[in-house]
């Protein structure tokens, strides 16, 4: 079977999906499909009340019943036995990962079609009864609209990675030129704060040499100042003692004698 199925593969695969039928179904015209496809096809057409197949454009009006093909639905899931898989692998061929299904909760099934109304996986009975009318995929198409999907949101996550990589290294050379900015800022003012403590400290010095300096001259100055009015009023006390002792002598002659000698003396003034 595995020979014969390799040399009609066509036969076994949905011309919509390009992947193998998942609960196949037969239109009026012969065409096969996966349940899924051909209803997500019909459901574009329902406007116009007219439908076609996809592959020979054959028309029908009402829109036919889709109903599983037990025959081939049958050779499906022959299809999915693991002596298929080997044989196939032996011929160089790859079974298709849409006959890899699970179960239905609800019926029990092979989960078969996708529901992009509902996003959902579901099982044939699905597609007939509640999903009726739905937009339907193959799970084969679904997952490659996704997988398209997720590449695109992966690439542009990659992207923005990149761009908030490149924002950190901004950002930590900023900090790192900031840091680098603001040592050299310390630094500098460090030195120039220095360099005036220095001059400060110099100036602070050389007034305090000066005003010793003045300090001492005037001091030398006063000194001698004081030593001579010392000197005066020693002068004056003794000039003082003499006149009064002068004053009270009872000799005319001896007073008018000493102050005509000493009247220079006398006269003298104290400044």
């Amino acid at each position: 079977m595995a020979h014969a199925f390799l040399r009609n593969e066509g036969s076994f695969t949905c011309s919509i999906c390009l992947d193998f039928l998942t609960v196949p179904v037969t239109i009026p015209c012969g065409h096969n499909y996966c349940i899924s496809c051909i209803a997500g096809f019909w459901n574009v057409e329902d406007d116009k009340g007219i439908y076609s197949c996809p592959q020979c454009r054959a028309t029908f009006t009402p829109r036919p019943a889709l109903n599983k093909n037990p025959l081939l639905a049958e050779m499906m899931e022959e299809l999915k036995k693991p002596e298929f898989r080997t044989a196939c692998l032996n011929q160089g061929q790859k079974p298709g990962t849409a006959l890899q299904g699970r179960g239905c909760s609800q019926h029990g099934k092979s989960l078969e079609t996708f529901c992009q109304t509902d996003q959902q996986l579901i099982c044939y009975l699905c597609v007939i009864e509640e999903h009726r009318g739905h937009q339907l995929m193959s799970i084969a198409a679904e997952r490659k609209e996704k997988q398209a999907y997720l590449r695109n949101t992966q690439k542009k996550s990659s992207e923005t990675l990149q761009v908030r990589e490149k924002e950190l290294q901004e950002l930590r050379d900023a900090v790192e030129t900031l840091k680098r900015s603001a040592q050299a800022a310390v630094e500098d003012s460090e030195k120039i704060f220095t360099q005036m403590i220095r001059s400060i400290e110099k100036r602070c010095s050389e007034v305090c040499k000066m005003i010793r300096d003045q300090e001492k001259a005037e001091l030398s100055r006063a000194e001698g100042h004081l030593v001579r009015l010392e000197q005066e009023i020693i002068d004056l006390r003794r000039r003082d003692a003499e006149l009064e002792q002068l004053s009270h002598t009872e000799d005319h002659i001896h007073f008018l004698e000493v102050t005509s000698e000493k009247e220079d003396f006398y006269n003298q003034s104290v400044f």
